[in-house]
């Protein structure tokens, strides 16, 4: 219930103030501890006369306690670092300049990591002279943001400007990388070989990986490799996700992005390849504006399985560009060439626009031997691709032995960055586009009572998977052992018009021995949200687990509590994850009151691994101070919600409503009552679908709670 509107002031480390200017050095960084030792925050400044402050970084990184922050003013630091504690490595100053570090010839990392605690370095620049650039080794947990990496006349032989390299791995624990929204540089042009092979990113070993909207440029190797161990074995989990690729020049001719093993380490019968992987790249740009005849491929993909999806690749391949001992010219290869040791991988390739490319735009290895979806791409012509298939677009081309990819249909116009989940191989007048008006006008069907999921038992807060195969949702229905607590279900099937298989229950990782409910994916299908009874901080709490293959129901993880940005000493519940918006805009969406029957909505930003990164504020345009608001559901497209409420003017009780808006950075239009969706019952826990045409919601018309759906069809008629 919304009762006032608060505004928060935080506190800022300003550099200046009113009269006289305050100099760096004579500011006290925040509860230091006596004696200069283990401080929770130290502040660095080269011009420095003592008084609580480093003069270098490594000095800073000393004093500073386990899970501080070392702050450092702006300024060129000449010298290499060693973080062997977790912290958090931050520079500050904002236009007053950039803090840079250029370690002096000769040392081999410029940033070295070692610690198996978690460090975050945020909005440093680094010059890099050395082979490495920022270095984390063994099962580290590093997270990279905002910071520029560039080469600086790195020398000859292989470099790194961004690394974690977990091969080998006694310990068999598992490194973590998040690279986020920073620029890295190889700044190599394109030249005749020898030239430094300066890789931008490089996952190795056993490690979870988020990449995501870097913009990575003119590297001597790969823009990102992730590669696996030496041996051949282990496990990675890699998301290349919104990143703009351009001027890769790999030494080895192979690929702007590789996933696969290092050169020469190939399987053989008595050292086969083990390793197994879920690599997503998707959303990505990658192009190649200085038309080098050195990229064979935009994306090389060796090994494992997951999403290649969304991207543009657009004018990579060149004429001039030459096949290498691991694959041939094609925007998009997979398999591995003159190999047929190495398995086959399985990754989906859908909904890319793949423009431009000479050769092909898909190309399949002769090890590939199972069939690949590659449906719903766009090949740069309405007719579709040339090759095998009808049209004059970009390849698609099979190797012989390798089976033939499943390209049709396709999309007829650029996809990538649509919303669309389905396409025609007809052109269609009506634009692909989704926008917040293409349903205008259009009527929802009768609801339908799912009868195939509903029992004797409440069923409630219905959510269906991305590729619509799987309906998670909430029961009492008696668990194994015969408790009725609300769990959460799931049911499958195996086409979207075929019946729905009996519901199994998601078992004791993800459920409790309390209420569980309200289930929510991610567009990716890899994180699972839901609300719970369980200890947490409140009365109520959301919680997410990940799973590894985005096709297994019962393959998620332990939850995990969300932070204080979502979670309080209240009632949380509904939520919902908007992972297609933009980057930076909130994203989140859940309910928060007093108590359950008290509800309203509020929208907070996190990340794609479920992180929370602030505080969740109110949306006050849908939020009614005298009623309860609750478990909305997002258009993926973030510009049309839908959201349960018993404010006034309804038809009766709980009521499903709904509001608009033209852009994600407007507000919400005043909500309307669905009205041929309402019954005199109790309405409630609306979800919509991935492609916005079919709405699943929570009913009592017909006695106990029920999952009901509806569907329509978009109307083509936009907002002029």
């Amino acid at each position: 219930m919304t009762t006032a509107r608060c505004i928060v002031w935080f506190a800022t480390l300003t550099l200046t103030a009113c009269g006289e200017p305050t100099t760096p050095d004579r500011m006290a960084a925040p509860s230091f501890a006596a004696g200069g030792v283990g401080r929770p925050s130290v502040l660095v400044n080269p011009n420095s006369d003592d008084h609580g402050t480093a003069k270098t970084i490594q000095e800073g990184i000393d004093m500073v306690a386990e899970a501080g922050t070392v702050m450092v003013l702006p300024g060129t630091y000449n010298e290499a670092l060693v973080i062997n504690k977790g912290l958090t490595l931050e520079g500050i100053g904002g236009e007053s300049g950039p803090a840079i570090v250029a370690p002096p010839p000769g040392v081999a990392d410029a940033i070295q990591v070692t610690t198996t605690d978690p460090v975050v370095i945020r909005s440093l620049s680094v010059r890099a002279g050395t082979a490495q650039g920022i270095h984390g080794i063994g099962a580290v947990d590093l997270t990279v943001e905002q910071a520029t990496v560039t080469a600086v006349n790195p020398p000859l032989g292989v470099g790194v400007l961004i690394r974690v390299l977990n091969d080998p791995n006694p310990s068999g624990q598992r490194a973590r990388l998040v690279v986020r929204e920073s620029f890295v540089d190889g700044t190599i042009t394109d030249q005749p070989a020898p030239y430094p092979q300066v890789f931008g990113i490089q996952v190795r070993g056993d490690a979870d990986a988020l990449l995501e909207g870097n913009v990575i440029r003119r590297a001597g190797g790969a823009c990102i490799f992730v590669t696996v161990r030496d041996d051949l074995g282990g496990v990675q989990n890699v998301d290349i996700v919104g990143n703009d690729l351009d001027e890769c020049y790999p030494l080895g001719q192979i690929a702007a992005i590789i996933v696969g093993p290092r050169g020469g380490f190939v399987p053989t019968p008595e050292r086969p390849l083990t390793a197994t992987g879920v690599v997503n790249i998707v959303g990505n740009v990658i192009r190649n504006s200085s038309q080098t005849c050195l990229t064979t491929s935009a994306i090389a993909y060796e090994v494992y399985t997951g999403r290649i999806e969304r991207n543009r690749i657009l004018n990579v391949v060149q004429g001039c560009a030459a096949g290498t001992g691991r694959n041939l010219p094609s925007a998009i290869w997979l398999g591995r060439r003159q190999h047929p040791l190495f398995p086959p991988v399985t990754p989906t390739v859908r909904f890319n626009d793949i423009v431009g490319n000479a050769f092909a735009g898909l190309r399949i290895g002769a090890n590939q031997t199972v069939e690949i979806d590659a449906s719903c791409n766009y090949w740069g012509s309405a007719d579709g691709p040339s090759g095998v298939g009808p049209g004059t677009g970009d390849a698609v081309v099979a190797e012989a032995g390798g089976a033939m990819p499943a390209f049709d249909p396709f999309a007829t116009a650029p996809i990538a960055e649509t919303v669309v989940v389905a396409c025609e191989s007809t052109p269609d007048p009506v634009p692909v586009k989704l926008q917040a008006s293409s349903f205008a006008n259009s009527e929802w069907s009768p609801p339908v009572n799912l009868d195939a999921i509903n029992s004797t038992f409440n069923e409630q807060a219905p959510s269906l998977s991305p590729d619509g195969l799987s309906l998670y949702f909430g029961s009492n229905r008696p668990r194994p052992g015969g408790s009725t607590d609300t769990d959460l279900w799931v049911s499958h099937r195996s086409c979207t018009d075929c019946p729905w298989e009996t519901p199994v229950n998601l078992g004791p990782v993800v459920n409790s021995s309390v209420g569980d409910n309200g289930p929510s994916l991610s567009l990716d299908g890899h994180l699972l949200f839901f609300t719970s009874a369980r200890t947490g901080v409140g009365l109520n709490d959301i919680y997410v687990s990940h799973r590894a293959n985005p096709k297994d129901d019962l393959g998620w993880g332990p939850p995990v509590l969300l932070g204080p940005g979502v979670n309080t000493t209240a009632f949380e519940a509904g939520a919902e994850y908007v992972q297609s918006a933009e980057d930076g805009v909130a994203n989140f969406y859940f309910n928060r009151g007093p108590s359950q029957g008290a509800q309203d909505i509020y929208v907070a930003s996190i990340t794609r691994d479920g992180e929370t990164r602030g505080s969740a504020v109110l949306v006050f345009e849908l939020s009614d101070a005298t009623a309860n608001d609750a478990a909305a559901s997002v258009r993926t497209d973030g510009r049309e919600i839908f959201f349960g409420s018993n404010r006034i003017n309804g038809v009766s009780g709980l009521d499903i409503w709904f509001s608009t808006r033209r852009s994600v950075h407007d507000a919400w239009s005043p909500p309307e009552n669905l009205a041929p969706l309402n019954s005199g019952a109790n309405d409630q826990q609306p979800s919509l679908s991935s492609d916005g045409r079919t709405l699943l919601f929570a009913s009592d018309r017909s006695g106990s709670l029920d999952i009901w759906t509806s569907t329509r069809t978009p109307s083509g008629k936009e907002i002029p």
